[in-house]
């Protein structure tokens, strides 16, 4: 009957050793559960972020690839109206040498050499056409400077437009917003 009881009581605490090691195992394991449950969470919030950084960047490149547009075409604006500047000049040189042809001939001179009044009238006609033409190109290519200065200002405010974009790019990425 010792032998009995002493079995008994041996067994009784290795049941409660054990009962104590499957409570303890028990809080381990729902701590771990808990813990698994955060990091889900976190996990699904991370890829939510990254997502979103994703789209953002994607929209900034379309926004990037259209400034890079813009300025190709503002920039293909300012060759072309330099190109007419200089078109300007060349006709601007043609009508100065004209009329300094004109004015090395006095007015006396040219009456006199004239077959009659009526071409000397075309001539002075002409001299007066030849000014107006100088001043008309001398107004067209102050206008086409103004248009360059404008397209170069664009094109000014385009790349400071991409730069802006390009430092929120960075910023999104270091940040994590």
């Amino acid at each position: 009957i010792n032998l009995i009881v002493t079995v008994l009581a041996t067994t009784s605490v290795q049941a409660q050793s054990l009962e104590s090691q499957i409570a303890t195992l028990q809080q381990n394991n729902a701590a771990a559960t808990e813990e698994q449950a955060k990091l889900e969470a976190s996990s699904v919030d991370l890829a939510e972020r990254i997502s979103a950084l994703q789209t953002s960047i994607a929209t900034l490149q379309q926004k990037i690839d259209g400034n890079q547009i813009k300025s190709k075409a503002a920039q293909e604006k300012v060759a072309q109206k330099e190109a007419e500047i200089n078109d300007q000049r060349k006709i601007l040189g043609v009508n100065v040498r004209a009329m300094y042809l004109d004015d090395q001939i006095t007015t006396l001179e040219k009456l006199a050499s004239s077959k009659n009044f009526s071409y000397f009238v075309d001539r002075e006609e002409y001299q007066v056409s030849v000014q107006n033409k100088i001043k008309d190109v001398l107004d067209k290519i102050e206008a086409l400077k103004k248009e360059r200065e404008a397209e170069k200002q664009k094109i000014d405010n385009i790349i400071g437009h991409g730069q802006t974009i390009g430092m929120i790019t960075t910023y999104c990425l270091t940040s994590g917003q």
